[in-house]
């Protein structure tokens, strides 16, 4: 945009003469964006008014020369600019001291779950990864002790995952908020706002390939066991590409934006929802429909299937519908008390646990759809619930707060309040009871 990297330092700062600042990303940067910015424009401005004011002077005072009027407007000016640029001077300091002194959690957050003496559990903060800008995506993390996270900056980050050091960073054209997808191979697969899906090596960070849709990409992909890339974009189609080159195999188009996210089933076929409204059941080898289910409202929610090959997905009409795989008929449907944004989670039992922006915890009973329990957040749930090996629940808020519940009664273990909200970043469970999330400001 502009031909300027907003990416940089210089275009941060520039972004916020250019633009209104809640139209930027970097919400975490504002701090010092705003009063240096501020700082910035008074010399425009001086000289703006400086000419108008002469003008105006000249033609309402007629007996004092040009000279002596430009001279004392130009005092006049300078003693008045001067003062703002000493009060926005000031501001601006006091938010770098402020920034300095007090904490912001906003960025990737590992959390380690401790047991105290008492019996009880507690999360303790292990590291905190501020890079600038928020975190909308869910981490992705490997055995191996790698975690990879993307950031509204554009960047896609390869971290340690037990220090939070960063191994590698790659640079997108601008906000990332699809989730990375770490396949068999080491390679890392994952969406951009500027209209791209990039393969990346795990290693290294070196690009493979990118192949660029007609919008944006918040769909985080997924990979099928044949090594064919299944993603959205918000151009309205669902993408089949070839995993190792990128190659375009087959497209479908919706009718709406495709934020949700493709989920595989065990008969090959890819299930995915649409803004229209619509959930599809595509063949995963050509990108034929097998049957499509309209719901009240647009999907966000990405598909999860059950055992026995049902399909779950929330609605913004505030239904959790319950589908059958094969044939796309509807076996019930539950309804909250808002838009579901929330993609529900399966646990081993059957049980479907997902969130609603009424801000409660549902779990439901996957073969009937009846109430197991719920929990009032008071707060919008965005993001998935994460299931711990042990039965945990995991689930975050948008006001900022991680929650751990017992998944058999949903009675509350503990919460722990971060300084940033969370939008979308759902918790990655890492090993020896580590839990990771992003925030976003």
């Amino acid at each position: 945009m502009y031909g300027i990297n907003f990416h940089t330092a210089l275009g941060h700062f520039l972004s916020v003469t250019i633009q209104s600042p809640w139209m930027i990303p970097w919400e975490s940067d504002l701090y010092w964006m705003v009063p240096a910015a501020s700082l910035f424009l008074l010399i425009p401005f001086f000289f703006a008014s400086y000419v108008v004011e002469c003008a105006v002077t000249n033609k309402m005072i007629k007996k004092v020369s040009r000279h002596d009027v430009r001279k004392g407007v130009f005092i006049a000016n300078i003693a008045s600019y001067a003062l703002l640029a000493i009060y926005v001077l000031g501001w601006l300091l006091v938010s770098l001291q402020f920034h300095r002194t007090v904490p912001i959690m906003t960025g990737l957050t590992c959390l380690k779950i401790v047991r105290e003496s008492n019996g009880t559990y507690k999360p303790t903060l292990i590291w905190n990864y501020r890079p600038g800008g928020g975190f909308k995506a869910r981490p992705a993390i490997t055995a191996t002790g790698k975690i990879y996270a993307c950031s509204q900056y554009g960047y896609i980050y390869a971290l340690n995952s037990a220090t939070g050091i960063l191994i590698w960073s790659y640079t997108t054209g601008d906000a990332v908020e699809s989730s990375p997808l770490i396949a068999a191979n080491g390679m890392v697969y994952v969406g951009s706002n500027d209209n791209n899906v990039y393969a990346l090596d795990g290693a290294s960070g070196k690009l493979k390939w990118l192949y660029k849709t007609g919008s944006i990409v918040r769909s985080s992909p997924v990979i099928g066991p044949n090594g064919v890339l299944y993603v959205g974009s918000d151009d309205n189609n669902v993408y089949a590409l070839n995993g190792v080159t990128g190659r375009k195999i087959w497209i479908y188009h919706t009718g709406g934006s495709v934020l949700s996210s493709p989920a595989l089933g065990k008969n090959g076929m890819v299930y995915i929802g649409s803004d229209d409204g619509g959930v599809y059941a595509l063949n995963g080898a050509t990108g034929v429909m097998r049957w499509s289910y309209k719901t009240g409202g647009l999907i966000c929610s990405s598909p999860a299937i059950g055992s026995n090959g049902t399909v779950y997905v929330g609605s913004f009409d505030d239904k959790i519908y319950a589908l059958n795989g094969a044939t796309g008929e509807k076996l019930w449907t539950y309804i909250t008390g808002d838009s579901i944004t929330s993609s529900p989670a399966i646990g081993q039992d059957g049980t479907v646990y997902i969130g609603s922006d009424d801000g409660k915890v549902y779990a439901l009973f996957g073969n009937t759809g009846m109430k197991r329990w719920s929990y009032d957040t008071k707060s919008d749930i965005e993001t998935t619930p994460a299931i711990g090996s042990d039965d945990t629940i995991y689930v975050s808020s948008d006001y900022g707060k991680v929650y751990a519940f017992h998944g058999t009664n949903g009675k509350l273990i503990w919460s722990y309040a971060t300084e940033g909200s969370i939008k979308l970043s759902s918790i990655t469970i890492g090993p020896q009871k580590t839990i990771y999330v992003g925030t976003y400001r």
